[in-house]
């Protein structure tokens, strides 16, 4: 048979298989299509009904118009359930609801007032105003001007609440939004994901940044990143790192892992298991750093603990402080337990008591009632008194007060205002007495000695110049140096005595006589 002849049967076929039934109806070709609406159009395609006024199925195949002035572009088995609402293609796509439209993909449907549904598969939007991007199986829930832009498997139960794209996201408070990612929720007003994996927002106003598995649980609180981290207080941030918690009212932390703050305007920077316990305390960094005190801090380190107000460690390891004001710069097992004392390094260094007393490096120095007394290193150093110093050395000790030490080995103070320069084994037992340094010395009663070995000065204001095992009793006694010299008496009133003695003291060059007053 000739084409045209073909050609000609086919049309009356078709021809044959449409029908407009409806008021001003009518059907422009394809085959099986019906028209029932007044002014309603079928433009084409196969096995279309279009049953409502003023509605319009363009082309396509087993679609179903049962809305007013609506329109089916095309595709397969779409349902037009809603007046002036528009499906563009693809199959079984329905609306439910006026001024809806469903552009495409597969099994989507629009079931509230403008709502819309882009494209993608088996995506519902319920709410008015709501919008479906695309994407796979995601839900618009019934709140109006809720969006899903795409991604797979998604909720939204917010008044406009968003969620960009991801997989099985969930946004249940209003205003809230879901930028990407695995698994994240928002259950709260104006919360923000904006990517990750298994974070949630259970408060208002709160944020996740992104990372894994973070918890963000109070008003207005944040956490930018990380793993496993948790914002439980007002206010609170956490910027990234592991397993961090804020409980602390605007308390942060930078990052790290396992650091926690408890307490308002707190600060962590970061580091591992390091913990600020009150307000305004604050840990820098290190290893199991604890800051307890009202506005206290610990720069670094390791196992350091600032127990109370106004304390600082800067860092080393093992230290503590107990008292206000306190401070330990570094080094290692320093304690200060005196109000505002300071140790700024060295070792196992201990402030009891004591106010203002301060260790300059050093080890094992013992401070105990010494208010504002002074270490400046050395060795297993003890002070006991006010105003005090010692400067150096190993094993040397005052108990008295604005008494001083330069150095030396095992020297000792017990009385005020005296001073030992140096040496070894050097002991002043009175108050205003003066040993320059030497070996093995002894002041008694404001004496003074300048060197030597062995020698003691027992009279008050005595004199010892030097030498070797020299010793004066009598008040005012003086030997200027030499060996074994004696001396028992003392001068009477600036006049002759009554009675002298007279020792006799060899010098390694030369025996020289010292004369000694005595009664």
């Amino acid at each position: 048979m000739p084409l045209s002849k073909l050609s000609a049967v086919a049309a009356t076929l078709l021809v044959a298989g449409v029908s407009a039934q409806g008021y001003y109806a009518r059907v422009s070709g394809g085959y099986a299509n019906y028209a029932y609406g007044s002014w309603s159009n079928i433009g084409g395609g196969l096995y279309n009904t279009n049953y409502y006024p003023y509605a319009t199925i363009q082309a396509g195949r087993y679609n179903y118009m049962y809305g007013y002035a609506s329109v089916i572009s095309g595709g397969d088995s779409a349902n037009v359930y809603s007046s002036w609402s528009f499906v563009g293609g693809g199959t079984d796509c329905r609306t439910y609801k006026a001024y809806c439209s469903v552009e495409g993909g597969y099994y989507n449907a629009a079931y509230n007032n403008w709502g819309e549904v882009a494209g993608g598969r088996q995506n519902t939007n319920r709410g008015e105003f709501g919008f479906n991007g695309g994407g796979y199986s995601n839900w618009n829930n019934g709140y109006d001007w809720e969006t899903i832009i795409g991604g797979f498997d998604s909720y939204v139960y917010g008044y406009s609440a968003t969620i960009a794209g991801g997989y099985q996201q969930g946004a249940w408070g209003s205003w809230t939004m879901v930028g990407g990612g695995y698994q994240n929720r928002v259950y709260k007003t104006l919360a923000t994901i904006a990517g990750g994996n298994d974070n949630t927002v259970y408060g208002n106003r709160a944020s996740v940044g992104g990372g894994y598995y973070n918890f963000v649980y109070a008003y207005t609180a944040t956490i930018r990143g990380g793993w496993g981290n948790k914002a439980n207080a007002y206010a609170s941030g956490i910027l990234g790192g592991y397993y961090n918690s804020a409980y602390g009212y605007t308390g942060s932390i930078m990052g790290g892992q396992y650091n926690r703050i408890y307490s308002s305007w707190t600060n962590i920077i970061g580091g591992y298991s390091n913990s600020a316990q009150y307000a305004y305390s604050n840990v820098g960094g290190g290893y199991d750093n604890w800051s307890y005190g009202y506005a206290a801090g610990v720069g670094g380190g390791q196992y350091n603990n600032a127990m109370t107000s106004y304390t600082t460690i800067g860092g080393g390891r093992y230290n503590k402080v107990y008292a206000a004001y306190g401070q330990i710069r570094g080094g290692l097992y320093n304690t200060v337990k005196g109000y505002a004392g300071t140790v700024t390094g060295g070792a196992y260094n201990t402030i009891y008591s004591g106010k203002y007393v301060t260790v300059v490096g050093g080890i094992s120095a013992l401070m105990y009632t010494a208010y504002a007394s002074t270490v400046v290193g050395g060795q297993d150093h003890k002070i006991d008194g006010a105003y005090s110093t010692i400067i150096g050395g190993d094993e040397n000790t005052v108990l008295g007060d604005f008494s001083n030490i330069g150095g030396g080995w095992d020297n000792y103070i017990s009385g005020s205002y005296s001073t030992i320069g140096g040496g070894r084994g050097i002991y002043v037992y009175s108050s205003y007495a003066s040993i320059g340094g030497g070996i093995y010395g002894l002041a008694a009663g404001y004496a003074t000695r300048t060197g030597g070995m062995n020698n003691k000065a027992y009279g008050l204001y005595s004199t010892i110049g030097g030498g070797n095992s020299n010793t004066v009793y009598g008040y005012a006694g003086s030997v200027g140096g030499g060996l074994s010299a004696y001396v028992n008496g003392y001068a009477y009133d600036g006049k002759l005595p009554q009675k002298f003695s007279c020792s006799v003291a060899f010098d390694v060059v030369a025996p020289v006589i010292s004369l000694a007053w005595w009664c």
